[in-house]
């Protein structure tokens, strides 16, 4: 009806507002703020796949890759299609170390996103590389 949607669009725009906010927060150096902003944008709008992609690459600049690790399984239940949360997945798998669900990640993003395919090549090369130094 006219009232929940007047409420949902509500949401929408306050999400957008404390997304919004957030990027400014993130530019000013200043990214546990713009983490709490994301935070708050999602939590208005679950499906804010964009505010969740950016909290998990601040995580990732904080060097918190778990977290981003978390984020980006979050964003890509949301939005199963999103190349850089898929990419940005193997990347903190390889960062934490856990090199052969990167290297399950690359690879498939390699055949999942054919316009993508080079960086996904060439992060799979790296991957392969340190499991290769590992032995």
């Amino acid at each position: 009806d006219l009232k929940t949607r007047a409420v949902l669009q509500q949401d929408v725009r306050e999400a957008n507002a404390h997304y919004l906010r957030g990027n400014e927060l993130c530019e000013q150096g200043r990214k546990q703020e713009g983490i709490a902003e994301y935070d708050a944008a999602v939590e208005l709008f679950p499906l804010f796949f964009e505010a969740i992609d950016n909290r998990a690459f601040t995580h990732m600049e904080l060097g918190n890759f778990r977290e981003a690790l978390n984020d980006f399984e979050q964003s890509l239940q949301v939005n199963p299609d999103g190349p850089a949360a898929f990419f940005s997945k193997g990347e903190c798998l390889m960062r934490l170390g856990e090199l052969a669900a990167a290297e399950a990640i690359f690879a498939e993003g390699v055949e999942r996103f054919p316009e993508k395919k080079a960086l996904f090549q060439d992060f799979l090369k790296r991957v392969r590389a340190q499991r290769s130094a590992k032995r």
